[in-house]
Formats: structure tokens, sequence, C-alpha cells
């Protein structure tokens, strides 16, 4: 058995659009993930048996980037894109 955590970053949902998250900065500054193109990403990272699945090549950077920064950056980034 295999377990896949899916981390696509920002993804046009109805759950977005209802607690009014599209209309963060998150959201708004690139167009949000496609949730059909999310959930291919995941079940293909599954299939292969990896532990996590980052769709889109500029969040896979942003993972990395975010495990060399200091917490407290990384933590005001991710507040500051969060904010309507």
């Amino acid at each position: 058995m295999t377990v896949t955590a899916a981390c696509p970053g920002a993804t046009a949902t109805e759950f977005s659009a209802v607690s009014g998250n599209d209309k963060s900065k998150l959201f708004t500054s690139r167009k949000p993930a496609r949730r059909a193109d999310v959930a291919a990403d995941a079940w293909s990272a599954m299939k292969r048996g990896r532990v996590l699945a980052i769709q889109g090549a500029l969040n896979q950077v942003l993972a990395v980037a975010s495990k060399l920064s200091p917490r407290s950056m990384a933590t005001g980034i991710a507040a500051s894109l969060n904010k309507h």
C-alpha cells in the first residue's frame, strides 16, 4: 500500500469561491489549477508510488524554497498571499 499527499496549491473549486479564497492574492496573481489537472497529477504520482504530488513547476519550486527559507519568512509570504 502507498500513500500520496496531493499538494496542488491554489485550485479552482466551489469551496474556494464560497469561502472567498478566490479573491486572495494567491488566486488572483496567477490562474489557479484546474481540478481535473490536479486529480490527474495526483493519480499519476500515486501510481508511481510517490509520497508527494505537487502540481505545477512553480509550486514545486516554491515547496523547495519554503524548506530553505527561515520559517518566519515562509509564513509571512504565505500570510500575504492569503489576504483578500
